[in-house]
């Protein structure tokens, strides 16, 4: 499904839903908790986990990557996520 600049989406529920089925199915295994980028789209569904493990309704956490931001901005400077330039020139190192 197609996401807007920091929409939010229940993508993360859907994966732990799938995760927790798969889970149960092989039997002996559990979802712990979900790793997140913590970037605005992904806040309030965030919250809502971890407000359900707090109230004790649900077993896993959210753990949000609160780094991601930096990251990504060190990708795309070092050139790992966008095409390298110099001046007008892009190359491919």
């Amino acid at each position: 499904m197609p996401q807007s600049i920091n929409a939010s989406t229940d993508f993360g529920s859907k994966v732990m839903d799938a995760c927790k089925a798969g889970a149960k199915k092989a039997r002996n295994v559990a979802a712990l908790n979900t790793s997140t980028y913590g970037v605005a789209s992904e806040v309030q569904w965030n919250l809502k986990v971890t407000q359900d493990y707090l109230d004790k309704k649900k077993n896993d956490i959210a753990l949000p990557d609160t780094n991601h931001n930096v990251k990504n901005n060190w990708s795309q400077l070092i050139g790992g996520s966008s095409a390298p330039t110099i001046g007008n020139y892009v190359f491919d190192p």
